[in-house]
């Protein structure tokens, strides 16, 4: 399996269901919850690129390759990011007063990037070609 495709269509999926769902969210329900949900899903998606890194860092750091990112700043970010996420979260229901299920519906788009992405591996997997590619 080729993990740097698989992480690339993974981004690609995200963006793609991201808007598929924000625009969905506006013809069904309008502007606030399509709002609601394009915040949930940047957010959802900036959560995942964080994890991402914190997870390469540490992978490299365990296979001794050097690595150019400081492992204090990225357990310093991996500490901070739900405290982040809480108060953009206060934030932009405070301020903005977008839906919370629309918000929460946003939140699920990188769970279903990731299903996508695993329907993807298994229906090339079951015709034969490598990876889709």
């Amino acid at each position: 399996m080729n993990v740097d495709a698989a992480l690339h269509r993974i981004y690609l999926w995200i963006a793609g269901l991201a808007a598929a769902g924000t625009l969905g969210a506006l013809i069904w329900r309008g502007g606030p919850d399509a709002l609601s949900f394009a915040i949930g899903s940047a957010v959802a998606a900036l959560n995942f690129h964080w994890i991402k890194g914190a997870a390469d860092t540490l992978a490299a750091k365990f296979a001794e390759r050097p690595d150019t990112r400081r492992p204090r700043l990225v357990a310093t970010k991996f500490v901070l990011r739900y405290a982040v996420l809480g108060l953009a979260g206060y934030a932009i229901f405070k301020y903005l007063r977008v839906s919370l299920p629309g918000f929460l519906a946003g939140l699920l788009v990188v769970a279903a990037a990731i299903m996508a992405e695993l329907a993807y591996e298994i229906a090339t997997g079951f015709r034969g070609t490598p990876n889709g590619t």
